[in-house]
């Protein structure tokens, strides 16, 4: 969407910009709009887990804005022919028990003929639009004042052995890393000659992204931080 002439418009609070979890729209001085939408292909082999996890992706973005998430459209992508339905049944059931769990009430939903399967939701929930939460300005910062949380040390305790730091890393860079808030955006693989080309066509609409690591014989550690 970045190549688009989107309109101003003063009551969206959060738009596309700053490239948040999701949109807020302010409907009045004390209340606004959440709204996202996160679909993907199964990631685990259980259709009922598959369907919890989409879930919780899709209305985790609306908690992330600090917001409350009251409705959830589905959004499904499933083969007419080759798959038993019974099996987006479960996907569906695995959401809906989600959803019920949290609060969030399904209002329906939208299903395109494919033969990838893909499941997500369209939610919406509400916030305080003096309350908004945005994206993670003066976490470096913050780092150094080792205000952390408890991911960071269990992730450490997860992944730590697998994982070598460079002397170059400063501390709160280091931190950052573990840290389980600050998840990054979208990471691409690629073969390293045509690395260059991609990052120019990025950059047109992108004007941060950047190449951050490089795939190498497997040494010592899985993941080396230089």
């Amino acid at each position: 969407m970045g190549g688009l002439n989107i309109p101003a418009n003063p009551n969206l609070i959060v738009g596309i910009e700053t490239a948040d979890d999701a949109g807020v729209y302010r409907l009045r001085d004390d209340l606004a709009l959440v709204q996202t939408v996160d679909f993907f292909t199964p990631i685990v082999d259980d259709p009922f887990d598959y369907g919890r996890i989409a879930a919780l992706n899709s209305i985790n973005d609306v908690w992330a804005m600090g917001g409350t998430p009251i409705t959830a459209l589905a959004v499904t992508c499933f083969p007419k022919k080759g798959v038993e339905f019974s099996i987006l049944g479960e996907i569906m059931r695995g959401g809906l028990h989600v959803l019920t769990e949290q609060g969030v009430a399904l209002a329906g939903g939208h299903s395109v003929d494919n033969p990838q399967i893909m499941f997500g939701y369209a939610v919406t929930g509400t916030i305080d639009p003096r309350r908004v939460i945005t994206n993670i300005s003066g976490a470096r910062e913050l780092a150094a004042q080792g205000l952390l949380t408890s991911g960071d040390k269990t992730n450490r305790l997860y992944v730590g052995e697998d994982v070598t730091i460079g002397d170059s890393v400063t501390k709160d860079i280091s931190t950052l890393l573990f840290d389980p808030q600050t998840a990054g955006g979208l990471l691409i693989s690629i073969a390293a000659e045509l690395a260059g080309a991609l990052l120019e066509r990025l950059r047109e609409t992108y004007a941060d992204a950047a190449i951050i690591g490089r795939v190498r014989e497997r040494g010592t550690h899985l993941l080396s931080v230089e």
